[in-house]
């Protein structure tokens, strides 16, 4: 009995630890911005991917508009914690000090978007090699893009002028925290499920076996 309680321990604690090792080595993702429609929207491509590495181009976010990115792949239904920040870094030809381009991360369901983060505006801005990079930062609670929809990124300019939005790799992104469940398939609640359910059929092979030898 002692051999039993001994193994089943040794298994729970396995079942706690590999989970845990998993979501700690699962880091930030990044979505580059591409000039590529999908629909109405345009789409994010996830680096490193298959749509990644797109040559550097633009879109043009006229005065008062809005444009979308969604991800390019579908989630599986997928919950990001309330840890650590999100960052968007958006390139674009000009900016200034009275310049009021703002974001929000959301989800898109096929045919509208849903903010999940308040109004973003940036917390600074630089310019590089005559491009201006303006960083966005969120800390957000707990939120989910449910199973079938995409994960989203709607930007907004509420100058009185046009912005030309770099695309492409090394351009415009969207990074996760750096605690990420995995888009589009939550890697963490899937390792602790199967990892949960070997437990349990060890432990019951375990006690089957120790049943047999007590009626010999």
């Amino acid at each position: 009995m002692k051999k039993l309680l001994l193994v089943i321990s040794v298994l729970l604690v396995l079942a706690i630890l590999i989970p845990s090792t998993v979501l700690a080595a699962t880091g930030r993702q990044n979505w580059q911005l591409n000039n590529t429609l999908s629909g109405t929207n345009y789409v994010m491509a996830k680096y490193p991917g298959p749509n990644a590495g797109q040559a550097k181009s633009s879109v043009t976010l006229g005065n008062g508009g809005s444009l979308i990115w969604i991800a390019d792949q579908v989630s599986q239904g997928v919950t990001f914690p309330a840890t650590g920040y999100w960052f968007i870094d958006l390139f674009t030809d000009k900016w200034t000090n009275s310049s009021s381009c703002s974001a929000v991360v959301g989800s898109w369901n096929g045919t509208s978007f849903t903010a999940i983060s308040p109004i973003i505006t940036p917390v600074h801005y630089d310019l590089v090699s005559g491009t201006w990079i303006v960083r966005y930062e969120l800390q957000q609670a707990n939120f989910t893009v449910p199973a079938g929809q995409y994960l989203a990124l709607q930007i907004t300019n509420g100058d009185s002028t046009s912005h030309k939005i770099y695309t492409g790799a090394g351009n415009s992104n969207l990074s996760s925290p750096q605690i990420d469940p995995g888009y589009p398939t939550p890697e963490v609640a899937t390792i602790v499920l199967l990892g949960l359910g070997m437990a349990g059929l060890a432990t019951f092979v375990v006690i089957r076996r120790q049943k047999a030898v007590s009626k010999v």
